[in-house]
């Protein structure tokens, strides 16, 4: 063999390089990482099947633990949830695992370093605090224990959000038992105050900058379009919240005796409230749509096209009609337009029976879910001015105001996504859907906002899932198919970052 041919043979041999004869064929090494790759994830979806009673019981472990952020008397059991979830985090692989202290409840980082070299990071954001659970008569099972009935599973936190947060570590826990590499690094962050608006989460973001490491956010804390209809979300809207005091009177007055000649501070609140809106459902608050970002044509297109049943959801949450604001949709109105609601409203007597007074005192809470891009604290103070403006002569008013998120608003068109979305359609075997999510999760913004970190919003809950409400439940379905999602995400978004 001359040397030109040796030569020639060196490169032909480098240039097949990437091909190997496997069961009499010829496989190209990316092949032959993709047939590997697939055994791996079938043997991880084998093993979730087998292990779908113990991580039904770990999950009751969790829900047990009362971590309930907004009762004081509960914050033992805040820790206790977080602690909980550090010795999961630990058994499942992750590492530089740390407890975060703060002025009210402590958040966890860890991480999980990927053997492969070069390996992407994602962030996965997760909450294990919940909300209270009254009014406990009409709960049909015991809030704080996990039953299982009617393919779904009940219980408070079953899918906002410990539900959800364990699929994550259910999806790398098996696919280590199936012998496999989880090809990205992952930063895991658990809030334990979520449901009280995320206050000291900003501070913990600032502490560790090495959180920006990642190139990606997975948050699993919403639901996907409906039952076995999944969805990818890019979209959450903001709060801002006033409270505002009314009062017309030194005391409450005998209502006979004075009625009639002195200002009622019910009434009087009652009247302003009513001006908050005007006939056509928008907020009559002057400046409040100034920086809204309206939906383009395409994009109403879109969602007109959804599978969604206004009727049915009408009926489901036994509304009579639907009311807001004119010119819009359902889904256009909870996903991607503002509103003003009065969460409550009170003064004077408010107990049984008679007692024919005047009130001297009035309060209403008041909350506004914002989108792109109305900045909160500005609207808040919007609102104030505008309460201000129309309170009578006859009475004083104070206000409050401190809970606020920004909205946020993510790009649909980047590899991620792409990832995302073929992940749900190879699990669900049908197409999913890109949808806007009404909620608000403050730490989205926040992540956004410090680390201009894209985040996809996974939820692998139901729109009538109860969260906040009795009879809290996730569909035994989604507990099945979100970790069997997330394992065939975890390699695709290798690839779509890498």
């Amino acid at each position: 063999m001359s040397a030109d041919t040796a030569a020639r043979g060196t490169t032909d041999t480098a240039a097949r390089g990437t091909t190997e004869t496997i069961r009499g064929t010829t496989e190209t090494t990316a092949q032959r990482k993709r047939r590997d790759m697939d055994d791996v994830t079938s043997r991880a979806l084998s093993w979730l099947k087998e292990n779908e009673d113990r991580d039904i019981e770990r999950l009751a472990e969790l829900v047990a633990i009362e971590s309930v952020a907004a009762d004081p008397a509960r914050s033992g059991a805040v820790r206790d949830s977080v602690l909980w979830m550090r010795d999961e985090l630990a058994r499942v692989g992750f590492g530089d695992i740390r407890i975060h202290e703060t002025e009210t409840h402590p958040a966890l980082t860890a991480r999980y370093e990927s053997p492969v070299a070069g390996a992407p990071t994602v962030l996965v954001y997760g909450h294990v605090d919940v909300q209270p659970v009254e009014p406990l008569d009409q709960w049909v099972s015991a809030p704080f224990t996990v039953d299982r009935r009617d393919d779904r599973l009940w219980g408070r936190g079953v899918t906002d959000d410990k539900g959800q947060v364990l699929m994550y570590t259910r999806a790398i826990e098996a696919v280590r038992a199936a012998g496999g590499e989880v090809p990205v690094n992952v930063i895991v962050l658990i809030d334990a105050e979520e449901e009280v608006g995320s206050p000291s989460l900003t501070a913990v973001l600032d502490a560790n900058p090495w959180l920006a490491e990642a190139s990606v956010a997975l948050v699993s804390d919403s639901p996907a379009l409906g039952l076995n209809l999944p969805a990818v979300g890019y979209s959450l809207r903001g709060m801002a919240y006033v409270e505002v005091t009314i009062r017309a009177l030194a005391n409450d007055l005998h209502s006979g005796q004075f009625g009639g000649a002195v200002p009622n501070a019910a009434d009087v609140l009652a009247r302003m409230i009513s001006q908050l809106h005007d006939a056509d459902g928008r907020v009559a608050v002057p400046g409040f749509y100034d920086r809204v970002v309206e939906l383009g044509a395409e994009e109403r297109e879109r969602l007109a096209a959804l599978p969604f049943d206004e009727a049915g959801w009408l009926s489901t949450i036994g509304a009579l009609c639907g009311v807001g604001e004119q010119g819009f949709s359902a889904l256009e109105r909870t996903w991607a337009r503002p509103t003003l609601e009065v969460n409550g409203v009170f003064g004077g007597h408010t107990g049984p029976g008679p007692k024919t007074i005047v009130p001297a005192e009035a309060t209403a809470k008041l909350s506004m879910r914002l989108v792109a891009d109305q900045d909160p604290d500005e609207v808040a103070q919007l609102l104030i001015a505008r309460l201000r403006e129309i309170a009578p002569a006859s009475v004083t008013i104070e206000t409050w105001s401190d809970t606020a998120s920004k909205p946020v608003l993510t790009p649909t068109d980047t590899p991620a996504m792409a990832a995302a979305l073929e992940s749900l359609r190879e699990t669900w075997q049908s197409e999913p859907y890109l949808i806007r999510d009404g909620g608000t999760i403050p730490a989205v913004a926040t992540l956004q906002s410090r680390f201009s970190l894209p985040t996809l919003l996974l939820g692998f809950g139901c729109p009538d899932e109860n969260k906040h409400a009795p009879n809290e439940w996730l569909p035994m379905d989604h507990f099945r198919r979100g970790p069997e999602a997330l394992v065939r995400l975890l390699p695709k978004l290798a690839a779509a970052l890498g």
